[in-house]
C-alpha cells in the first residue's frame, strides 16, 4: 500500500495551530537548503524580527544576521547523522546582550531516507548561563586571592581559634557556607535549601561570627583552607 504524504499547507496549518502561540519556546522549520519555511512567534521575539522577515530567508541570515552559513551548522550535522541533536547555541542581537539557547533539532526524512526538513525547538538558557559565568568568575577570584595571600595571612584562617566553641559550624551552616563559596546569592541559597531569606541571612551572620570573617570572600577562603569545600 502506497504511503500518503500530507500536503505542506496542511502540515504548516497544524504546526501553526500547535506552536504559534507558544511564547516561552522558539520553534522553527528549516528546508534542507537552510531556508526558513516556518517560525513561531517565540522565535520572532527571540531574534526581534517579525515572522514575515524570517520566512524565505536562510536561517543564518534570518536568525543570526550572518552573510554566510555558521561554522557549526546543525542542519549539516543532522543531515549526515539523520539523528536528533541537542546543542547549545547563542545569538547576538544589536544593542543587546548575547542570548543563549539549548537547541533540540529533529530531522524530517523524505521517501529516500534523506533529511528534507529540520524541526528545531530552542529553550532559553541565558539566565542559567549568566549564573554559571558569575559563579565561574567568583571561583577565579577566590583562586587569585589564595595565590596572593602571604603565609601569615593564610595562617590566620587555619589557626586554632581562641574560643573553639564559637567556630564550630552546624551541618546547615556548613551547607550554607559551601554554597556561599561557590558564588550563590542569598536568594539562590534560600531557594536551594528550602528556607526563608531571613533564615538564610541569619545563617550568614552566624557563619561570619563563628569564622571570624567579615564578608563572603573571607568566609569562602576560610572554608577552602578548612577543607569544607
Amino acid at each position: 500500500m502506497k504511503q500518503r504524504t500530507l500536503p505542506s499547507d496542511i502540515i504548516f496549518k497544524v504546526m501553526t495551530t500547535l506552536f504559534d502561540t507558544v511564547a516561552d519556546l522558539s520553534i522553527t522549520l528549516l528546508f534542507k537548503d537552510r531556508t526558513v519555511v516556518w517560525a513561531n512567534r517565540g522565535m520572532a521575539l527571540s531574534v526581534q524580527r517579525p515572522v514575515e522577515e524570517l520566512i524565505g530567508k536562510p536561517c543564518y541570515q534570518a536568525f543570526r544576521r550572518r552573510r554566510s552559513p555558521c561554522p557549526i551548522c546543525l542542519l549539516d550535522i543532522v543531515a549526515d547523522s539523520k539523528q536528533p541533536l541537542v546543542m547549545e547555541r547563542w545569538v547576538d542581537i544589536p544593542h543587546e546582550e548575547r542570548k543563549y539557547a539549548e537547541v533540540r533539532a529533529y530531522p524530517i526524512l523524505d521517501q529516500h531516507g534523506l533529511v528534507e526538513y529540520l524541526f528545531e525547538i530552542l529553550i532559553p538558557i541565558t539566565e542559567r548561563k549568566k549564573e554559571e559565568e558569575k559563579r565561574s568568575r567568583h571561583i577565579e577570584s577566590l583562586e587569585r586571592i589564595l595565590k596572593d595571600f602571604s603565609a601569615p595571612s593564610l595562617n590566620r584562617f587555619s589557626q586554632i581559634p581562641t574560643h573553639p566553641e564559637e567556630s564550630v559550624l552546624t551541618v546547615r551552616e556548613k551547607e550554607v557556607l559551601s554554597l556561599i563559596a561557590r558564588g550563590f546569592s542569598n536568594k539562590e541559597i534560600a531557594r536551594i535549601l528550602g528556607i526563608s531569606l531571613e533564615t538564610m541571612k541569619t545563617h550568614a551572620k552566624n557563619i561570619f561570627f563563628k569564622t571570624d570573617t567579615t564578608d563572603r570572600t573571607e568566609a569562602a577562603v576560610w572554608a577552602i583552607t578548612r577543607g569544607i569545600i
